[in-house]
């Protein structure tokens, strides 16, 4: 992924996905800081995956401090219709830097 960018996160989860009442896909640092939780309205849940689209701001959020420190952790949380509640592994996601920081529009 690339900081200012608009993609699309993809998820496939072990359960069915018909039974998820709530749903938290959240980005921190590496060392654990929060910076961004996408929640259930936010995602497009299909039949056999998860989609969490991500505007431009919210990646200019994840930039990497420094060339060295471009990685942000992920995971996946979920609560189910009978109240289970489900976390996935932690996985790293690279972000990689832009040269010009901003939302790039029209208007400028």
């Amino acid at each position: 992924m690339r900081s200012g960018t608009t993609p699309k996160i993809e998820i496939t989860l072990d359960i069915p996905l018909t039974t998820i009442k709530e749903i938290w896909v959240t980005f921190a640092t590496v060392i654990g800081t929060e910076l961004l939780t996408k929640k259930k309205a936010d995602c497009v849940i299909g039949t056999d995956k998860i989609t969490v689209p991500l505007t431009q701001d919210e990646t200019l959020q994840l930039n990497p401090s420094s060339a060295t420190d471009n990685k942000v952790l992920i995971q996946v949380r979920v609560l189910t219709n009978d109240n289970q509640a489900f976390a996935s592994a932690i996985d790293e996601i690279r972000v990689e830097r832009i040269l010009k920081e901003g939302v790039i529009s029209s208007d400028d």
